[in-house]
């Protein structure tokens, strides 16, 4: 649009665009103007195809690594954190077996000084632990 503003060329385009027989001829001179290049295409065995992609593959930039940047103070706090998690988390899985096996062993204790017998209480303390 602009190109046509600055060659001066839109009224005429309009014009062309609006005429049947000089909209064919505008057509005919696009498509004659047209610059056809034939496409061949070679079949390949699978071998070849890989070593082209290798080939490709070695040529393309590496992603940057850590060794590049410079050290920062933020780095560290994030480190500890992540490791801190993950200790906290393996400390958890590690003690849910324990907890659960000492607080069923309180619940077994208590049923045998004849405590919590009820009907009540122990669909209550049966509700709790599903």
């Amino acid at each position: 649009m602009l190109s046509t503003r600055a060659l001066g060329l839109a009224p005429a385009l309009r014009q062309a665009a609006f005429s049947p027989a000089r909209n064919h001829v505008l057509r005919t001179v696009i498509r004659s103007s047209i610059i056809k290049r034939s496409v061949q295409t070679q079949s390949l065995k699978p071998e070849d195809g890989t070593t082209i992609l290798n080939t490709q593959r070695l040529q393309r930039p590496s992603s940057p690594h850590f060794t590049i940047y410079e050290p920062q103070l933020t780095w560290i706090g994030s480190i500890f954190n992540r490791v801190t998690g993950l200790l906290y988390a393996g400390k958890f899985i590690l003690a849910l077996p324990f907890t659960f096996h000492s607080w069923n062993g309180i619940r077994h204790l208590l049923w045998d000084s004849g405590k919590f017998l009820g009907a009540t209480a122990i669909s209550t303390i049966v509700l709790m632990f599903q």
